[in-house]
């Protein structure tokens, strides 16, 4: 039986089973039991998987661990309407997703006939993506970063695409590579640099220059060519670089760059990563190349010092322990020319280097990887974030983090604490080991910047006036939530001591004086007189006087250190357990009546969007904002006409 082309009557999958039901409002059914949905808990979902998930769920198992298998029939999957619905409901709670491009279009209105005509337009190859909006945003060190903002219905294309484009090469990547990849992250790069690199001598910092806007497109639809064999999909990632953007600083002038992939496209992280893992394959090649020895020559000062030492007296090894701890007398040569090693951890477009070798080692490094990165990719080393750095004398800077060796002298001084099996504890010296450090003075310049401190390092707090507006309780909500968010992704640091009291003290500072200005209490002496230490937000609930909010310093310095997160093996599979969750109440968001007038015909429902929803009191806002307040919920599902009126401003309660 052949298909017909169209996804609403491709009824044959092709593995022995028919989807039953043609209709997207309908349950689709289809026979697999030669592929049983493997590692997951969901197996009762099985039913309910989109039929193009369940084509991904086939192609996956089938691929297996073959990594020149090539991807076939992805069509039948991008193409229904389902797996549409799914890659929608992926992208639609998302603020940034209700943003318009050039089109003003929105999610906001979206239908199960929207989803059905987006189908067979991709199906047919008839699909084209709008022009992005290109504007510019200002960097933290100055100048400014293009950003494209594609329509927000042209991101349900390319959300749906980067399911399949994960499901095909995540498995191939790099375990050194952890931007922008499931299971990944900052903090997982950290871990695995804090184990990787142990004793080196140097860090070689490198950053690509404007990767995004110089990526090779034709090496990136090669790398695709490669294990994708489907023409439909092809031209969807050739239509996505050149579907271009309308520049507001030229006369609104249309371009189509030659080069790059836009910042801000969904899928633009992993197109950089399906190319940059050819640098993530040759930087394994050159340290395999470049490592020498199987372990250091001994040193043979320390050799001589210890030789016999079990036939000394006592006072006289404790006197050789104290030369050997006070000098830093190593067991080994730290300058053996005969042992070389070479690792690297990668985020996205930066990445860092450990090096155990000498200086010059460290220049032949950054000259072959330059000349490598402009010969074989394209792209160009950035002179001014492509630095050497001496691991114990200074430090590299990576990812938000400070970066530097423990000095072999100082070993010795830091003591670690471990429990022995009989439970007593055991104290030994500290070995040579990265030492991950928050840069507090940077931290606290960015405070700064924001208004919650002056006078530099000192970060004197300060009251924001932006924030007066605000009702009390909100305004400490607004200050814990950016000391928790500083404290958890500094967690992993060795000064997090440090960072957290300095972080509560400036952040509660700041919050008292936000209140003196805000109640016009002029003092601090005043506001804690009012408040208590712990600015205490009593409040009249159900007639009973309750303390709705407070600022307790053990809502940050309970936060707890340590990493958050190790590195786990990616799960192709994994994907097919989010839809098992996450599709069935997408689909269920399409289904039903409208929320005011209980209309129940299925071509006029569609779905109302907001961006935000609103923290403020609900007697404040319209009735349907305040409605989905209630029902904590973003998306509600509305007749066209009931829809029409809430954004007239002629609806403001369940009646019409």
């Amino acid at each position: 039986m052949k298909n017909s082309g169209s996804p609403e009557v491709e009824n044959y999958r092709g593995d022995g089973g028919f989807i039953v039901g043609g209709g997207i409002g309908q349950t689709r059914k289809y026979h697999s039991s030669a592929y049983p949905l493997k590692e997951t808990s969901h197996k009762s979902s099985k039913e309910a998987l989109p039929a193009g998930i369940a084509d991904l769920d086939k192609l996956i198992k089938e691929c297996g661990s073959n990594p020149k298998y090539i991807f076939k029939n992805i069509r039948k999957i991008i193409s229904d309407p389902e797996f549409l619905i799914y890659a929608y409901g992926l992208i639609k709670s998302k603020p940034g997703n209700m943003t318009p491009g050039n089109d003003k279009e929105t999610l906001d209105g979206i239908s199960i006939t929207y989803f059905n005509n987006l189908a067979r337009e991709i199906g047919s190859g008839s699909f084209k993506f709008k022009p992005a909006r290109r504007i510019d945003i200002p960097k933290a060190k100055g100048g400014t970063r293009p950003l494209s903002i594609a329509s927000p219905r042209d991101k349900i294309v390319q959300s749906a695409m980067k399911i399949i484009l994960e499901a095909v090469f995540e498995s191939t990547f790099s375990i050194y590579s952890h931007g922008f990849r499931p299971g990944k992250s900052t903090h997982t790069a950290i871990y695995q640099l804090r184990d990787l690199f142990m004793e080196v001598n140097w860090f070689l910092e490198a950053d690509i220059s404007k990767c995004f806007d110089t990526l090779p497109q034709d090496l990136i639809m090669n790398e695709i060519k490669n294990r994708i064999d489907d023409q439909v999909f092809i031209d969807l990632v050739n239509k996505c670089f050149n579907a271009g953007f309308i520049d507001a600083k030229f006369s609104n002038s249309f371009k189509i760059p030659d080069v790059g992939s836009p910042q801000g496209s969904i899928i633009s992280p992993i197109l950089c990563n399906i190319l940059l893992n050819r640098l993530d394959v040759w930087l394994t090649e050159y340290s395999l190349n470049f490592n020498k020895g199987n372990r250091r020559k001994a040193n043979p000062i320390y050799t001589k010092l210890v030789r016999n030492l079990g036939n000394k007296q006592p006072h006289e090894i404790r006197s050789i322990r104290k030369f050997i701890h006070q000098n830093g007398v190593r067991a080994s040569l730290g300058d053996d020319p005969d042992f070389k090693r070479m690792r690297f951890v990668r985020y996205a477009d930066d990445f860092i280097l450990g090096i155990i070798g000498s200086y010059q080692d460290c220049i032949y490094i950054k000259n072959d990887l330059g000349s490598f990165l402009k010969d074989k990719l394209g792209l160009e080393l950035s002179l001014a974030k492509t630095l050497i750095t001496n691991s114990t004398k200074d430090k590299a800077h990576f990812l938000g983090f400070d970066i530097a060796i423990t000095p072999y002298q100082k070993q010795f001084r830091q003591l670690v604490r471990s429990q022995r099996s009989d439970g007593s504890i055991r104290l030994s010296a500290q070995t040579s080991r990265p030492q991950i450090l928050a840069p507090i003075k940077k931290i606290v310049a960015k405070l700064q910047t924001k208004g919650y401190c002056k006078n530099g390092f000192k970060g004197n707090p300060t009251r924001v006036g932006r924030l007066i507006h605000l009702s009390l309780p909100m305004i400490i909500s607004n200050y814990l939530s950016i000391g928790r968010g500083l404290l958890n992704y500094y967690a992993c640091t060795d000064n997090f001591t440090v960072l957290k009291a300095r972080i509560t003290y400036i952040l509660k500072y700041s919050c008292a004086l936000t209140f003196a200005s805000k109640l016009k209490l002029y003092t601090l002496k005043k506001v804690f007189s009012k408040y208590g230490y712990n600015l205490k937000i009593h409040e009249m609930v159900n007639n009973k006087n309750k303390v709705v909010a407070e600022f307790k310093d053990e809502y940050l310095r309970d936060i707890k250190p340590g990493f958050n997160k190790k590195i786990n093996d990616y799960n192709p599979l994994s994907i097919i357990d989010l839809a098992a969750v996450s599709y069935p109440r997408t689909k269920a968001l399409f289904e039903g009546k409208c929320s005011v007038c209980n209309s129940d015909n299925s071509e006029q429902l569609e779905v109302h969007h907001l961006k935000h929803l609103k923290k403020s009191n609900t007697n404040k806002v319209d009735y349907m904002t305040n409605l989905m307040i209630r029902m904590n919920r973003k998306q509600i599902l509305l007749c066209k006409s009931c829809h029409n009126k809430i954004h007239q401003g002629k609806y403001f309660g369940p009646g019409l």
